[in-house]
């Protein structure tokens, strides 16, 4: 059994500090789950604490792979059920902010559809249209985990002085869960159009088969986590 000391003091401090804001964000949540009238900003709060125990998950998931034998089988198996292939990747047609699609970077994660899912994480602010910054990205590299969370970082953008959009992408991702996503189609604006917002997304299994063995495993090393979990959420609480 892994011990909390056995963690590095900055890790530490980085999983009680998201360990008290999922707990914070729940109790919110829980205080107006009957008000009709606040519904919205209930989905809102219960969708913050998602993602922050998806970074709980993030920041554990290596710790495990080192020191915990069972985890290490199970998330091999799952990196092999993603790893080690091409996938086709789209950006979805909404009217919304036109500069998301220039993310510096994107998190993400497999859903239960088993499909990849990637929404921006770092818009540039700039709305001067001679912004370099906010140039059409060509290439982001990143990972994902055995868990199906992904991140990516932007590499290079296009160099064209004139401004496109994202619409299409080639990912690949080899037997340690890097990603290489490559820009392979773009498209000019058109104002008041629809146009291929910052949100990937794709399908990343081969076959039935695949997704169910992956999420059988997911729910295993979830457990695994959450075991722990248990053990030193209860020493933060004292």
């Amino acid at each position: 059994m892994i011990s909390f000391s056995d963690i590095d003091l900055k890790k530490q401090e980085r999983l009680i500090a998201l360990e008290k804001k999922h707990n914070k964000l729940l109790n919110k949540a829980d205080k107006i789950k009957n008000n009709r009238y606040r519904r919205k900003e209930y989905l809102s709060l219960l969708k913050s604490a998602s993602e922050t125990k998806q970074s709980v998950y993030k920041l554990l998931v290596p710790i495990f792979t080192e020191h915990n034998k069972e985890f290490r089988e199970i998330a091999t198996k799952n990196l092999e059920l993603t790893g080690n292939r091409t996938l086709n990747l789209s950006a979805k047609r909404i009217i919304g902010n036109y500069k998301s699609y220039s993310s510096e970077a994107f998190n993400g994660i497999v859903d239960k559809k088993g499909y990849v899912t990637c929404t921006p994480l770092q818009i540039p602010p700039s709305n001067d249209p001679l912004d370099f910054s906010y140039r059409c990205p060509k290439l982001y590299k990143g990972y994902i985990n055995c868990l199906g969370n992904i991140h990516l970082e932007i590499k290079k953008r296009d160099n064209l002085f004139f401004q496109r959009f994202p619409e299409k992408y080639e990912c690949k991702i080899d037997d340690k869960g890097e990603i290489t996503l490559e820009v392979t189609k773009s498209i000019k604006p058109y104002p008041d159009k629809e146009i291929p917002q910052g949100y990937i997304f794709g399908a990343i299994f081969r076959n039935i088969s695949e997704k169910n063995s992956f999420f059988e495993n997911r729910a295993k090393l979830i457990d695994i986590i959450n075991d722990y979990r248990e053990l030193y959420l209860k020493d933060i609480k004292k």
